[in-house]
């Protein structure tokens, strides 16, 4: 969870398909635990990717695994500002509809 946490400036934002945003790491922390207690396993591929200097978008796949084995697959979009080689902030969109 550090090596995650450690791409986010102390003060970074992400922002999920629902909910509040999150800002600093221990409300980061919340939105990523939760996920792995959800889903152990993941794999993500990025479809396509947009930068234009400290700005970005990326359109991915990912496969979830659950606790009983079964796999989702979440399509999505992240948009990202990156300042020093971290977040600043990344808001996540991606379809839910799939996931229990």
């Amino acid at each position: 969870m550090d090596l995650v946490l450690s791409h986010y400036h102390d003060d970074g934002e992400f922002q999920g398909p629902s909910g509040p945003p999150l800002v600093g790491h221990d409300r980061i922390r919340t939105f990523y635990e939760a996920s792995v207690a959800a889903f152990p396993g993941l794999s993500v591929t990025i479809v396509s990717e947009v930068v234009d200097g400290d700005r970005g978008a990326f359109e991915f796949v990912a496969e979830l695994t659950d606790l009983t084995g079964r796999r989702y697959l979440a399509r999505g979009t992240n948009v990202v500002h990156v300042l020093d080689g971290r977040f600043v902030s990344n808001h996540s969109a991606f379809d839910t509809s799939e996931l229990p």
